[in-house]
């Protein structure tokens, strides 16, 4: 059941809705300056907010779309509900980021913008800098559109309209990558992580509900309609309106068109990481996106014409795009109980995307039916978290996000407009508090279901080691069950462990990156400050089973330099154990190592993709330290983009990278075999591999005419491109026609060498005889050529002289 249809009222005649209901989540971290007195937590652990009223797991979030907060003042209505959600304990969340909200939900006005610069500078306003900056924010969700897709009014829809993507794809790629650099910027060394995420795609996709569309619903099911009485139901409506909605035929070329939007925000969002990286603005991540609300709606509703079912998002757009997360508005499942059930075949098709719920909530006053039984919105709410926090703990999602926070027409919200909470609230915290009841729940603590006690630092057990070979700043921390080793040889264990660090003096809230751990020491390193501060307070967390355990805080200084020998290291005091020992010397690298390479199905256009994966690629912590090339096939460069562990190809092991080729498969006429070679560049080490089988380009149809008739048959000429994956053999496919008698014994084709293209033997041409007797006037005919490997390209021919 699509609940979007009367939670948002959409209305996707004018402007598919984006007004009322396009909504986004945001994640956000501390950044607010605390007395060095303060007893810090954790943000990674739960509860992560000091202060806040309820322990709520910090990737359990609220949206803020619909429902107004009633206590904020003028001008400040995001950041004013932001603090009042952060103050219950929330710290991810989804908001919309776009001209229509901006204007008609939050009362932002952004003055001297263009189309390209609208995002970024909405993002720019204060008020939106001050709600991001709120203390105790992890995850942003932002349900994005950009106003070149848009307009400067958010009245236009243009992100599937081929021509005008085709014509606007560098304002697109530079509005989200201006956009993305100033997430980098303006909140560097935060922790947070901003998702520039969509609304519903395949409810965008389909006049605003592929509910209404799938589910034989009437003409304004989705919102008012002029004369709905002129069509059978919603699909007719939404069919008969597409090419005027998006400036697409209809929804097979409007997913192929969005597609390519999606693919200029992505290479917008990488463009900004590069820049950002090369600025030093670390410590913040932005994710690109893809939001979908269908599984089985649009898939596995078929008729005539879609036999195999409709496009979605789920099979056309994110395993084509592989964006960084794959976040779902999950009422198609959730209403049914069916999430861990459907959950395998998102899985299935978003491949190594984070998956996230990106929206689940339930109406109060409503029963629902799972498997024969009914139960109540607020029984659903307690049910459905615990599933959602149960996939949390296995890793295998990211965060949940509840739809609403301030309640809404739809008597969804978990809270009143002035903040006071509903029994929605309730059901969400009795789930909530069952999953952290077991785990940490102040300083010190280490109850619950882990298998190791609480970690606990030694008395003036933490000491500032300086600056390291590789420009990062260094502490030590010393004491004991600080982690659980998994590899007995070396009693290592990187990734069981977080580390926190506030140093209020130079108003900044780190996490330093984990070089080293096992049950009695810590190494951690971080990017310099400019200045030394004398009262840094550091905390450590233990996660295991998706539960956290958190140490106390004590103070140290970190000294402004920048080498290992200028900076004094203070000398601990007993009791310590063990003795502090210095920041270990740089280890020879192990040799790059591929162990993965393998084609990613069929090819796109005039791109084909390959995945590879290794390990030992890059010399530093990032994944950017290693060139990829190929002697024998050409990269797409603006199309090529790589990962390290935590994109979920290796999620525990920071020296694996992945990366995803394209491959330009216009100038091949079978399938590819390329030989790749991954550079390491601190000291020029290689390894290379050779994948084969890598797909060719699709059947193409460039022209075709009739070159008269004579007598009984008239004949017909078909060019086109890549109709064989054999080069050596000029036919290598088959021509059949519908509506019309080929004559097989007249019938000949040739390769590129008969002059269709000498150059070029990826060219085909085809002459075919076609019987005309059953033709009184000139006619048509429908002509499919297949390739050996069953892929189809289909033209229609008009006009055809009879005899």
């Amino acid at each position: 059941m699509n609940k979007r249809i009367w939670l948002c009222s959409i209305q996707l005649i004018l402007i598919l809705a984006l007004a009322a209901c396009v909504k986004s989540s945001p994640h956000s971290s501390a950044g607010a300056s605390v007395s060095s007195t303060t007893n810090l937590t954790s943000l990674f652990s739960s509860p992560g907010i000091p202060g806040a009223q309820y322990a709520i797991p910090d990737d359990m979030g609220a949206a803020y779309w619909a429902g107004q907060y009633s206590g904020s003042t003028a001008g400040n209505n995001l950041p004013d509900a932001l603090a009042e959600l952060a103050q219950k304990g929330f710290q991810t969340y989804k908001v919309p980021l776009d001209v229509n909200d901006a204007v008609n939900y939050f009362g932002i006005n952004v003055a001297g913008a263009t189309e390209e610069s609208y995002l970024s500078q909405l993002a720019s306003t204060p008020v939106v800098v001050q709600a991001f900056r709120t203390p105790g924010i992890k995850n942003i969700v932002l349900s994005t559109f950009d106003s070149v897709v848009l307009g400067l009014d958010g009245s236009q829809r243009n992100f599937a309209n081929a021509s005008f993507l085709a014509a606007n794809q560098t304002q697109i790629v530079d509005s989200y990558r201006d956009l993305a650099l100033v997430l980098f910027r303006n909140y560097k060394n935060t922790g947070k992580r901003f998702y520039i995420d969509g609304w519903e795609l395949d409810n965008s996709m389909y006049c605003g509900s592929a509910f209404c569309y799938t589910h034989n619903q009437p003409a304004d099911c989705a919102g008012p309609v002029t004369n709905p009485q002129n069509y059978a139901n919603f699909k007719d409506y939404c069919d008969q309106n597409y090419q005027s909605f998006y400036g697409a035929a209809n929804s097979d070329e409007g997913y192929a068109n969005v597609l390519v939007w999606f693919q200029d925000r992505q290479q917008g969002i990488q463009e900004a990481e590069q820049i950002a990286a090369g600025e030093g603005d670390t410590g913040v991540t932005v994710v690109d996106a893809v939001e979908f609300n269908s599984i089985h709606m649009l898939h596995d509703f078929t008729d005539d014409s879609h036999p195999n079912g409709y496009p979605e998002a789920l099979y056309q757009v994110i395993p084509v795009l592989h964006p960084g997360a794959a976040t779902y508005s999950s009422y198609e499942s959730v209403n049914s109980g069916a999430l861990l059930t459907d959950f395998p075949t998102i899985q299935a098709q978003a491949g190594n995307s984070e998956i996230d719920i990106s929206e689940y909530g339930f109406v109060e006053g409503t029963n629902y039916t799972v498997n024969g039984t009914s139960y109540t919105g607020d029984q659903m709410m307690t049910n459905t978290t615990e599933q959602i926090l149960s996939l949390h703990a296995q890793g295998e999602l990211g965060f949940g996000i509840v739809w609403q926070s301030f309640n809404d027409s739809g008597d969804m919200g978990l809270l009143n407009g002035d903040g006071t909470n509903l029994p929605m609230f309730t059901s969400l915290m009795s789930a909530t508090q069952a999953s952290t009841s077991s785990s940490s729940s102040g300083t010190g603590s280490g109850s619950g279901s882990n298998s190791f006690p609480a970690p606990a630092i030694n008395q003036n057990g933490i000491g500032y080691d300086g600056i390291g070979y590789d420009g990062n700043a260094y502490i030590s921390i010393y004491g004991q069950n600080l982690g659980t080793s998994i590899d007995p040889a070396t009693n290592a264990s990187l990734n069981n462990v977080v580390v926190s660090m506030l140093c209020p003096n130079s108003g900044v809230f780190i996490y330093p990156n984990v070089t080293y751990n096992n049950a009695t020491q810590i190494n951690a390193g971080f990017t310099p400050f400019p200045q030394t501060d004398p009262s840094c307070q550091v905390t450590v967390s233990v996660t295991s089973n998706g539960l956290t355990e958190t140490s106390g805080a004590q103070s140290v200084t970190v000294y402004a330099g920048t080498s290992m020998t200028s900076n004094p290291t203070p000398t601990p005091t007993p009791p310590m154990t063990p003795t502090p020992t210095p920041m270990p010397t740089a280890k020879p690298l192990s040799n790059p190592t591929i162990t993965t390479s393998t084609p990613d199905g069929t090819a796109i256009g005039s791109v084909s993709y390959v995945t590879l994966k290794g390990q030992y690629w890059s010399a530093a912590s990032d994944y950017e330290g290693f060139n990829v090339t190929s002697n024998n096939c050409t990269i797409v460069p603006n199309q090529t983009y790589s990962y390290s562990g935590p994109d979920g190809a290796y999620p525990n092991d920071p020296t694996k990278t992945q990366v995803n080729v394209a491959i330009n498969n216009s100038d091949q006429d079978a399938p590819i075999s390329c030989n790749f070679t991954v550079t390491r560049d601190s000291d020029g080490a290689m390894v290379s591999t050779t994948v084969v089988n890598i797909a060719m380009a699709m059947p193409t149809v460039t022209a075709d005419y009739s070159d008269g008739a004579l007598g009984n048959v008239t004949y017909v000429t078909l060019l086109g491109q890549y109709w064989s994956n054999n080069p050596g053999n000029p036919g290598g496919f088959a021509v059949t026609s519908t509506g019309c008698n080929i004559v097989p014994n007249q019938t000949y084709s040739y390769n590129g060498v008969d002059g269709a293209d000498p150059n070029d033997p990826s060219f085909r041409q085809v002459n075919l005889a076609i019987d005309n007797t059953t033709f009184s006037a000139p006619f048509s005919c429908t002509f499919t050529i297949t390739r050996q490997d069953g892929l189809a390209v289909s033209s229609t021919l008009t006009g055809i002289p009879n005899n």
